[in-house]
């Protein structure tokens, strides 16, 4: 019987109620309810370290849950993650394609399950094209990181569909940036 990464369920939970709360000072207060350092929390935010089941606990304490709610809940969120990972490409691997673009570095790909995922050069560079078109009948300009935004948005949606996004699906877009 395959053992469950319990301390991996507890960190995924603890970095969503992290994210949720106020970040100045969040981690400080959370240790020292805990009576750990903040660094030491931190440590077990990032993974590098798994911390004890009792300093597990006492930090579920320290952010209002039960031990068994933060295992339950960080269980929810490792299956949401696997479950998109096997039907749709994340944001993770958009950027990644991208970035091999930008730095010229020539694109990997990677196994999932029975498909291959890696950069579609040819809808990258009709995505690109299609919103500088876009942008041009309008006359308009967009600062490079929401073009960015945009094209990566435009290339993950062109991947999922599996074709080319279009001149009516790129001006709706920009009709939502003006």
């Amino acid at each position: 019987m395959k053992r469950e990464p319990i301390s991996q369920y507890f960190r995924l939970a603890l970095q969503e109620i992290i994210g949720q709360k106020p970040k100045r000072g969040v981690q400080i207060r959370v240790a020292e309810a805990a009576e750990i350092s903040a660094s030491y929390l931190n440590d077990i935010i990032k993974g590098r370290t798994e911390g004890s089941e009792d300093v597990r606990r006492a930090i579920s304490k320290a952010v209002e849950r039960s031990y068994e709610q933060m295992i339950n809940r960080g269980r929810e969120i490792a299956q949401s993650q696997k479950s998109t990972e096997d039907t749709v490409p994340t944001d993770e691997t958009v950027r990644r394609d991208i970035r091999w673009i930008l730095t010229g570095t020539r694109p990997r790909t990677e196994k999932r399950g029975d498909r291959t995922i890696g950069l579609n050069a040819d809808l990258l560079r009709k995505t690109i094209q299609e919103v500088e078109t876009g942008l041009s009948r309008r006359e308009m300009a967009l600062d490079p990181v929401k073009k960015a935004r945009l094209i990566t948005l435009l290339y993950e949606q062109s991947i999922i569909s599996g074709k080319s996004t279009g001149k009516k699906t790129v001006d709706s877009f920009l009709d939502l940036l003006t």
